[in-house]
């Protein structure tokens, strides 16, 4: 119910109760697959329904930004459908129309946005990794024999993350 009414066709946006609720949905397995499927479903709607186009977009961004990491997976296995979004020339006027008329945030979540947001998180991430991950094995691998046991992996990830001075929050 509450990602019907997320998508709706009303002239309103969603609360941004509802989209952490819906973003907080997404750490479930069945929820995400839920959330995930109604997202693309809405997004590929096209002709009069553009405001659900619009709002499975705001959505999909919201979702980007405080949901699973599994939602920034799904988004990359689905940048045909978004980059299809891209040649809707009518949906970000009349988005940005509509979002103006009911009070929404002019800096619309459009396709485009959305796949540079994911291209960004993507380079950071590999950034990051190139530059920190080999000290933190080297640290960890005292034999030299390539294993790291199961019992150290949240060592290994709470050295990787803390000590090398990461922003969890900026990275998603």
């Amino acid at each position: 119910k509450k990602l019907t009414e997320a998508c709706s066709n009303e002239p309103w946006g969603a609360s941004g109760t509802m989209l952490s609720e819906l973003a907080k949905a997404t750490y479930s397995y069945d929820d995400f697959k839920t959330v995930m499927t109604f997202v693309w479903k809405q997004a590929a709607l096209t002709g009069s329904l553009w405001r659900v186009v619009y709002k499975s977009l705001n959505l999909l961004d919201h979702l980007l930004r405080n949901g699973s990491d599994r939602v920034i997976e799904d988004a990359r296995d689905h940048l045909r459908e978004l980059k299809a979004l891209q040649k809707l020339e009518g949906l970000r006027s009349s988005a940005e129309k509509a979002a103006a008329a009911v009070g929404l945030p002019s800096a619309a979540p459009t396709p485009t946005r959305i796949i540079f947001a994911l291209a960004r998180r993507q380079n950071e991430l590999d950034e990051f990794m190139s530059q920190y991950f080999a000290r933190t094995w080297e640290h960890f691998d005292v034999n030299n024999d390539q294993l790291l046991d199961a019992a150290d992996m949240p060592g290994f990830q709470k050295y990787m993350l803390s000590e090398q001075g990461i922003d969890l929050d900026a990275l998603y």
